[in-house]
């Protein structure tokens, strides 16, 4: 898949486990955690599970660390994951069709109650890396 999922933490040690159990191994080399200064397990959790992880040392914000994760990303497409989230089968595949079919949009997935909502933001990244301006790159807060 040529996909960058961008997990930002903070203090999460007790959700991240379960959801890069639920994104599973076959796309850990896709997976970038942006830790924004956890002091617990948070760091730990995610290096166990195999993952790329990028420590800012300090909380510089949800939006500056989901860009930091953006210009660190490989992948064409880009998913954003809330790390109390618990991606269900399929939905890294529906949203790189998503993305695919309508380039340069973004695919939220709908709302679908409290008990089974995931949240993932996907945008295209048609680009080249180089040629990105900063007015290009995604900026999200939550």
């Amino acid at each position: 898949m040529d996909l960058s999922i961008v997990i930002v933490t903070y203090y999460s040690a007790g959700v991240l486990g379960e959801c890069l159990r639920a994104i599973g191994p076959a796309l850990r080399e896709s997976v970038l955690v942006v830790d924004n200064g956890s002091k617990d397990a948070t760091v730990a959790i995610a290096h166990s599970h195999g993952v790329r992880v990028v420590e800012s040392g300090r909380n510089t914000g949800f939006a500056a660390a989901a860009n930091h994760g953006a210009e660190q990303a490989t992948g064409r497409a880009l998913c954003f994951l809330n790390p109390d989230t618990v991606p269900e089968p399929g939905l890294f595949a529906a949203g790189l069709e998503a993305v695919r079919l309508r380039p340069g949009d973004c695919a939220v997935p709908r709302w679908v109650g409290m008990a089974s909502f995931s949240f993932a933001v996907w945008a295209s990244l048609l680009h080249s890396r180089a040629s990105r301006s900063t007015s290009e790159r995604l900026l999200l807060s939550s």
